[in-house]
């Protein structure tokens, strides 16, 4: 089993509509990353409902998941101190 494998699996889940934001269960982490591979930002869970939040909290193998099935949800910018300022 791969370690993207769980993400994987929700997402394409979400995508089918055999899942809704309301119906997945996973680690917070795998939430957030199927949230923001999908674009669902207002279904990411507390206290990480704010984008920056959530995507400080995956590692990156899930950053990866969420870049290839997302692509323009974010920029190179994100993983650089000119972000944060």
């Amino acid at each position: 089993m791969r370690d993207d494998d769980a993400e994987r699996e929700m997402i394409r889940n979400l995508l089918s509509g055999n899942l809704t934001p309301d119906t997945m269960c996973g680690s917070t982490s795998e939430v957030i990353a199927a949230c923001l591979a999908v674009g669902r930002m207002e279904a990411l869970p507390e206290p990480y409902s704010n984008v920056v939040d959530a995507w400080e909290r995956l590692n990156a193998v899930q950053r990866r998941v969420v870049a290839e099935f997302n692509p323009t949800f974010r920029d190179d910018a994100w993983d650089t101190p000119v972000y944060y300022g």
